[in-house]
């Protein structure tokens, strides 16, 4: 009322009414106006108007008040606009490897006098171009992309796990926040491959297992193996004895060898190991057959003149990949080539007690037999078998 007069009377506020508004008013009591505000009139004519938080408007209601003199008027109340700061709320993401992130940070952020875009942003350690909407390679790490709009993903590199760059972006009204990333390990499957080791007959094989295999995670050993159709115990580092095949070692290195028995060929009994992650694969060895050369003995006979020699001389010979068998004799004299089965006879010519000898080139399992020219002679006749096959008759 500091600008209302009367010159006969003390003025005061005898009542008052709000346009539109149709409850009880009291003076010097606040009577609200749904979502504006407060407002509070006083007989001395005194007022407030408390508005609802970042509400404004031309006109809350027009209060129209009577004094004690009969007189009325009306009191406007504008409430002006006032750009109120951003609210914004630094996010956080955290999302398993090998997974992509994915959000909007503008989800959590407000403004009650603007809609928020994000109008730019940058990330920390990199000195790049950052442009809203497309991909920025963080070395090693992986692709972010943030959008005007506020959404944003971040494709992590295969395999890789740890915390991303803090991203910072700035939002239309000036306001900046915060984008944390953080990508969890995940214990990765081992990649082990089936191995194979072909050796020759009398040959160790030995390789390293684990050289073909791999995981990200961890460092492989070998916790264990078996062996198919056995059903000892079986010590890392230590050999197993394959009865009648050899001897296999394997160690948590995955390095391993097998001793094959002496002339013994074919495929070892599968190896089965599993490594230190729980993953198993399996190690086939073969043994390939190499041809012995056959151990022949030189053999030697005596009988008494006018006796029959006979023999095998086989018996003392061998090979451990054949049947042996005679396939031919020469008697290197004369250059007579015989076949098994066939007899050689030789006679002398004359009565001499002189020693005749001839060289034979024999194949073992040939029946040899010498006579005097007339039956009558008693001749001591000696056959010597030596090395080659080769014999001496005398």
């Amino acid at each position: 009322m500091t600008n209302d007069s009367d010159v006969d009377n003390t003025l005061t506020v005898a009542s008052f009414t709000i346009a539109g508004e149709s409850g009880t008013f009291t003076l010097g009591s606040a009577y609200t106006i749904a979502g504006k505000g407060d407002l509070t009139l006083s007989s001395d004519g005194s007022y407030s108007f408390v508005p609802v938080a970042n509400w404004n408007g031309r006109r809350c209601r027009t209060v129209t008040y009577t004094t004690n003199t009969g007189s009325s008027t009306t009191l406007a109340i504008t409430v002006t606009p006032v750009d109120d700061a951003s609210v914004l709320v630094a996010d956080t993401k955290t999302v398993a490897e090998d997974n992509t992130a994915s959000g909007n940070v503008l989800t959590n952020d407000s403004d009650v006098d603007n809609t928020l875009t994000v109008a730019s942003f940058t990330i920390a350690g990199e000195s790049g171009t950052f442009t809203l909407g497309s991909a920025y390679t963080i070395a090693g790490k992986g692709d972010l992309t943030l959008s005007s709009d506020g959404s944003y993903s971040f494709v992590p590199v295969a395999n890789w796990n740890g915390t991303v760059p803090t991203v910072t972006y700035t939002t239309n009204t000036g306001s900046s926040t915060t984008l944390a990333i953080t990508v969890t390990p995940v214990d990765d499957a081992s990649v082990l491959v089936a191995d194979t080791k072909t050796v020759a007959e009398d040959n160790t094989a030995s390789g390293g297992r684990l050289t073909n295999d791999s995981d990200v995670d961890n460092t492989l050993t070998v916790a264990s193996f078996t062996i198919a159709g056995e059903s000892g115990t079986f010590t890392l580092g230590s050999a197993y004895t394959i009865a009648g095949k050899g001897d296999l070692t394997l160690s948590s290195d995955g390095s391993y060898s097998f001793v094959p028995v002496a002339n013994w060929n074919g495929t070892v009994p599968t190896v089965t190991y599993t490594t230190n992650t729980g993953s198993s694969t399996t190690l086939a060895i073969t043994v390939t057959p190499v041809d012995d050369a056959s151990v022949l003995v030189a053999d030697t006979k005596t009988v008494a003149e006018d006796n029959t020699a006979s023999g095998n001389v086989l018996t003392n010979d061998s090979d451990v990949d054949n049947t042996l068998t005679v396939a031919s004799f020469t008697d290197c004299r004369r250059e007579r080539h015989l076949h098994p089965g066939q007899r050689l006879h030789h006679r002398r010519q004359g009565r001499s007690d002189a020693e005749q000898r001839r060289q034979l080139q024999l194949c073992a399992g040939s029946q040899l037999e010498r006579h005097g020219a007339d039956g009558d002679l008693h001749h001591q006749h000696r056959f010597e078998h030596h090395a080659g096959d080769h014999g001496d008759a005398g």
